[in-house]
């Protein structure tokens, strides 16, 4: 036998939905992209990895995150904290987290408190044999609200 690690593929399958549909030529798909979280005044660093970053230029228009995994247990926000961090380093209003349908119940906008950022929680069905398509169209979704013709404030 063999073990898949199913986070990893998950993760791997929403990047792939986002370059596929990345042929718009204001935006970059940055994959696996390591920054920063603490500052150099910090007496320890802290990295951050999303999984895929949109950019427009220079400047991060979206922050993605894929997990597969249940949302519960005594845990069960942590992934909402990654995300408002992961915006606030990169200085990006706009956070998706990607679930697989049959891990997530919830889907819909998190508008954090006291703060610009939103986190939006997508659920894809990947059970569905067009599963490769529906992550397509999401992805192609999301890059049409930040596109020139669309622009809106990110």
């Amino acid at each position: 036998g063999f073990l898949l690690d199913m986070n990893n593929l998950f993760e791997r399958f929403v990047t792939q939905a986002f370059k596929s549909c990345s042929g718009r030529a204001e935006f970059s798909i940055v994959a696996q992209e390591g920054s920063e979280l603490s500052d150099s005044l910090s007496t320890q660093a802290i990295g951050i990895c999303p999984d895929v970053l949109v950019r427009r230029r220079d400047q991060v228009v979206a922050v993605i995150d894929a997990k597969y995994k249940r949302i519960g247990g005594p845990y069960k926000n942590h992934d909402l904290y990654q995300m408002v961090s992961c915006g606030t380093a990169l200085s990006c209003s706009s956070t998706y987290l990607y679930y697989p349908a049959t891990e997530s119940e919830f889907e819909g906008s998190v508008f954090v408190k006291n703060s610009q950022i939103t986190i939006e929680i997508k659920r894809l069905d990947i059970e569905d044999k067009r599963c490769v398509d529906l992550a397509e169209e999401s992805a192609n979704e999301l890059l049409r609200q930040y596109s020139f013709r669309n622009r809106r404030t990110a």
